[in-house]
């Protein structure tokens, strides 16, 4: 996996998700596991970790979090995946979203969206 990938938009997502126990989330590409990991520590009983990326999924094992379920995978397919993987609804999903030219990360809770520019976050 290389570098370790910090992820810019933390408090955003965690703000926007809001997690409390006994609930489930969805990280819709994995990497590293930081919004996983932080996921959790706010309070979510459990989150699953979907990516494509081989080396992220091994790496993610190793790091046996707790509430952690990984799956391989994109998050294009991110219900399909959370429905045979037991994750379905979830409380919440944070994942990538292309908008305006630009990525954002678009957080859903209950059923609402939130949209999040990451020029804001990287401006810090």
């Amino acid at each position: 996996m290389g570098e370790r990938h910090i992820p810019v938009m933390l408090d955003e997502v965690l703000v926007a998700l809001a997690p409390k126990d006994g609930e489930s989330m969805i990280d819709g590409t994995f990497g590293a596991g930081g919004y996983s990991r932080a996921i959790l520590a706010a309070g979510a009983s459990r989150v699953l970790g979907i990516d494509r990326d081989p080396a992220a999924l091994a790496a993610g094992e190793a790091l046996a979090i707790g509430g952690l379920t990984l799956r391989a995978g994109v998050f294009g397919d991110m219900e399909a995946i959370a429905e045979a993987a037991g994750f379905a609804p979830a409380d919440g999903a944070a994942f990538p979203s292309r908008r305006t030219g630009r990525w954002t990360c678009a957080c859903r809770r209950a059923g609402r969206a939130r949209p999040m520019s990451s020029t804001a976050a990287a401006r810090r």
